[in-house]
Protein backbone atom coordinates (compact mmCIF):
# COMPACT_ATOMS: atom_id res chain seq x y z
CA UNK A 1 0.00 0.00 0.00
CA UNK A 2 3.10 2.65 1.09
CA UNK A 3 4.54 1.92 -2.54
CA UNK A 4 1.45 2.61 -4.48
CA UNK A 5 1.05 6.18 -2.47
CA UNK A 6 4.74 6.57 -3.21
CA UNK A 7 4.35 5.31 -7.13
CA UNK A 8 0.82 8.30 -7.36
CA UNK A 9 2.97 10.84 -5.58
CA UNK A 10 5.45 10.46 -8.05
CA UNK A 11 3.41 10.32 -10.83
CA UNK A 12 1.28 13.38 -10.08
CA UNK A 13 5.30 15.39 -9.64
CA UNK A 14 5.75 14.10 -13.38
CA UNK A 15 2.61 15.47 -14.36
CA UNK A 16 3.01 18.95 -12.86
CA UNK A 17 6.49 19.22 -14.50
CA UNK A 18 5.03 18.25 -17.86
CA UNK A 19 2.57 21.08 -17.52
CA UNK A 20 5.22 23.69 -16.86
CA UNK A 21 6.34 23.11 -20.89
CA UNK A 22 4.13 25.25 -21.85
CA UNK A 23 6.12 28.65 -22.63
CA UNK A 24 6.86 30.36 -25.68
CA UNK A 25 9.12 32.78 -27.44
CA UNK A 26 7.85 35.36 -29.59
CA UNK A 27 8.27 38.56 -31.49
CA UNK A 28 6.26 41.66 -32.00
CA UNK A 29 6.26 43.21 -35.45
CA UNK A 30 5.52 46.31 -36.47
CA UNK A 31 3.13 45.50 -39.52
CA UNK A 32 4.22 48.90 -41.16
CA UNK A 33 7.91 48.25 -41.35
CA UNK A 34 8.24 44.10 -40.91
CA UNK A 35 10.71 45.20 -38.19
CA UNK A 36 10.54 43.45 -34.42
CA UNK A 37 10.47 46.10 -31.91
CA UNK A 38 9.53 43.15 -29.11
CA UNK A 39 10.60 39.58 -27.79
CA UNK A 40 8.66 37.85 -25.28
CA UNK A 41 8.28 34.89 -23.60
CA UNK A 42 5.05 33.50 -21.82
CA UNK A 43 2.51 30.74 -21.82
CA UNK A 44 1.91 29.95 -25.27
CA UNK A 45 -1.83 29.54 -25.38
CA UNK A 46 -2.15 33.12 -24.41
CA UNK A 47 0.99 35.39 -23.61
CA UNK A 48 1.86 36.29 -27.34
CA UNK A 49 -1.05 37.79 -28.62
CA UNK A 50 -2.40 39.52 -25.26
CA UNK A 51 -2.30 43.24 -26.51
CA UNK A 52 -4.21 44.63 -22.73
CA UNK A 53 -1.41 43.47 -20.54
CA UNK A 54 1.49 45.62 -21.85
CA UNK A 55 4.23 48.07 -19.93
CA UNK A 56 3.28 51.68 -21.11
CA UNK A 57 6.49 52.48 -23.43
CA UNK A 58 4.55 48.88 -25.70
CA UNK A 59 1.14 50.45 -25.29
CA UNK A 60 2.32 54.16 -26.84
CA UNK A 61 4.31 52.13 -29.47
CA UNK A 62 1.35 50.53 -30.81
CA UNK A 63 -0.90 53.50 -30.51
CA UNK A 64 1.39 54.88 -33.30
CA UNK A 65 2.09 52.25 -35.37
CA UNK A 66 -0.75 49.65 -35.10
CA UNK A 67 -1.17 45.96 -33.87
CA UNK A 68 1.76 43.87 -34.48
CA UNK A 69 2.21 40.84 -36.17
CA UNK A 70 3.08 38.02 -33.87
CA UNK A 71 5.35 35.71 -34.63
CA UNK A 72 6.71 32.72 -32.41
CA UNK A 73 9.91 31.69 -32.42
CA UNK A 74 9.51 28.79 -30.72
CA UNK A 75 6.55 26.90 -28.22
CA UNK A 76 6.56 24.10 -25.98
CA UNK A 77 9.27 25.11 -24.05
CA UNK A 78 10.27 24.79 -20.21
CA UNK A 79 10.63 28.03 -18.64
CA UNK A 80 14.37 27.44 -18.32
CA UNK A 81 14.44 26.91 -22.08
CA UNK A 82 12.12 30.06 -22.63
CA UNK A 83 14.19 32.06 -21.00
CA UNK A 84 17.04 30.96 -22.39
CA UNK A 85 15.64 31.36 -25.99
CA UNK A 86 14.53 35.00 -25.50
CA UNK A 87 18.01 36.28 -24.39
CA UNK A 88 19.53 35.26 -27.54
CA UNK A 89 16.66 35.97 -29.64
CA UNK A 90 17.07 39.82 -27.90
CA UNK A 91 20.82 39.52 -28.19
CA UNK A 92 20.21 38.62 -31.97
CA UNK A 93 18.27 42.10 -32.84
CA UNK A 94 19.48 44.23 -29.86
CA UNK A 95 18.17 46.90 -27.86
CA UNK A 96 17.59 50.37 -28.96
CA UNK A 97 19.81 51.71 -26.20
CA UNK A 98 23.18 49.64 -27.48
CA UNK A 99 22.28 50.56 -30.98
CA UNK A 100 19.75 47.62 -31.56
CA UNK A 101 16.15 47.91 -33.32
CA UNK A 102 14.28 46.72 -29.62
Amino acid sequence: MLKIAQTNLKKDNIMKKVSKVNKAVYIHINSNTNMPFYVGCGNTETRPTDFNSRNKEWKEYVAINGLPIVEIVADGLSVKQGIKLENETIAKYGIIKEGGIL
